[in-house]
C-alpha cells in the first residue's frame, strides 16, 4: 500500500467560539495490486470489493491485471477483507496484521466449486430472471445469481460439499434442492419449476361498477401495486404461502385484504370495495385565520398507516383515508402546532 502525502479530517458539527478543538486526522492510502491466473498470467476484468472502502466499488483490474482502490483507511486495516471475482475464479485476502507501506497485493485467482443449471417451466420454456440462491459452507454463506435469457445460471465461489439451493421466480412455486458442490463444479441440468395457481376476478363498487384506478398487491411479490383492467378484471398468481396477504384498493374506497387460504374456490371472484369515509375541514390559526400553507396528517394506529393532505390557500383540507374508526390528527405547518 502507498500512503499519499495528505490526510483527511473527520467532520465535526459547528462549535461555539472560544472553545478548544482537537482535530484528529486519519491517514488515507490507495490499495494497489495485481490479479493473476494460477500460471502467473495477468487477469483483466476482475471485480474487486474491499470492506475498508466505505461502501464503494466494485473496482475492476485493467489489461495488465493491475487495480487501485483509492482512499482506504489504514489506521485499523487489520481484519480487512479484499475479495476478487472473475467468472468462476475467486480470490480472497484477509489482513491479520497491519500492512506495511509499499506492500503491493498480489491476488491469484483459482477456480472454485460452482453450480450451474437451466430453469424451465412445465412446458420446457426458459424462465428468465429467476434467482438461484445457494447457502453453503460452515458459515452458511449466501450466493445468488439470476438466470439469463435462456434460463441458465452459474453460481460460483462456493465451498465444496453439501449446499442448499432455492430457485425463485415471480409466478412460480419456489423449488428447493440439496446438492453436493464438487470441487470441479456441479451441473444440475434442467430444473423444472411449476407455475403458481392463478385466480381471475373483478374489482367493483357497491353497485357492481368498475372503479377507475383500482389495483391490487400480493405480499412478497413485487414492490408496487398492480393496476386492474378498465373493466375491473384481474388475474393473480396465488402465493404458495397460505397466509400471504392479498390487498385490493381504489381511490375513495376502503382497502380490502384477504389471505391466500381465504380466496373463494371456483366461480367468478368479485371483490367489492365499499365507499371510504372522507374527512375534511378548514385549519385555522389561534386568531381564526385560515392557514395558507401546511400539511394535515391522519394516522390509523390500529393499522399502522398514515395519510397526508396539503392545505389549500384557504386552509381547507380533505382526506380519503380508506379507513374507519379512531384516528389521530397531526399538523405540519411552519410555526404552528395542532391544538388538542
Amino acid at each position: 500500500m502507498c500512503i499519499r502525502d495528505r490526510y483527511q479530517a473527520d467532520p465535526a458539527p459547528p462549535l461555539p467560539r472560544g472553545c478548544e478543538v482537537t482535530v484528529v486526522v486519519m491517514p488515507r492510502a490507495d490499495l494497489v495490486g495485481r490479479c493473476l491466473r494460477e500460471g502467473g498470467a495477468p487477469l483483466a476484468g476482475v471485480q474487486l470489493w474491499c470492506d475498508a472502502a466505505h461502501g464503494q466499488g466494485p473496482w475492476t483490474s485493467d489489461s495488465a491485471g493491475s487495480f487501485c482502490i483509492p482512499d482506504v483507511g489504514v489506521r485499523s486495516f487489520k481484519g480487512t477483507t479484499l475479495e476478487a471475482c472473475h467468472g468462476t475464479l475467486r480470490a480472497e485476502r484477509v489482513w491479520t496484521k497491519q500492512p506495511e507501506v509499499g506492500d503491493d497485493v498480489v491476488l491469484v485467482l483459482r477456480s472454485t466449486p460452482s453450480l450451474r443449471g437451466r430453469v424451465v417451466d412445465e412446458h420446457g420454456r426458459p424462465v428468465v430472471g429467476a434467482w438461484a440462491c445457494v447457502t453453503h459452507g460452515p458459515a452458511e454463506r449466501y450466493e445468488c445469481e439470476p438466470t439469463d435469457g435462456t434460463g441458465c445460471f452459474v453460481v460460483a465461489g462456493l465451498d465444496a460439499g453439501p449446499c442448499e439451493v432455492e430457485l425463485e421466480a415471480g409466478g412460480f412455486v419456489t423449488r428447493r434442492l440439496v446438492v453436493q458442490a464438487a470441487p470441479t463444479g456441479t451441473d444440475l441440468g434442467i430444473v423444472r419449476v411449476e407455475r403458481l395457481p392463478t385466480r381471475e376476478g373483478r374489482i367493483v363498487d357497491g353497485r357492481r361498477r368498475p372503479i377507475p384506478g383500482a389495483s391490487f398487491e400480493v405480499e412478497g411479490v413485487g414492490d408496487r401495486p398492480i393496476p386492474v383492467a378498465p373493466d375491473g378484471s384481474f388475474r393473480i398468481a396465488l402465493p404458495s404461502d397460505p397466509s400471504a396477504l392479498l390487498c385490493f384498493w381504489a381511490p375513495g374506497h376502503r382497502e380490502h385484504a384477504i389471505r391466500t387460504h381465504e380466496v373463494p374456490a371456483g366461480g367468478p371472484w368479485i371483490v367489492t370495495l365499499a365507499q371510504a369515509p372522507t374527512l375534511g375541514g378548514v385549519v385555522l390559526d389561534e386568531r381564526g385565520r385560515p392557514l395558507p400553507t401546511g400539511r394535515m396528517l391522519l394516522e390509523d394506529p390500529a393499522r399502522g398507516k398514515t395519510w397526508g393532505a396539503r392545505l389549500d390557500t384557504g386552509g381547507t383540507v380533505e382526506f380519503e383515508p380508506g379507513t374507519h374508526g379512531p384516528v389521530v390528527l397531526g399538523l405540519e405547518a411552519p410555526g404552528h402546532e395542532l391544538l388538542e
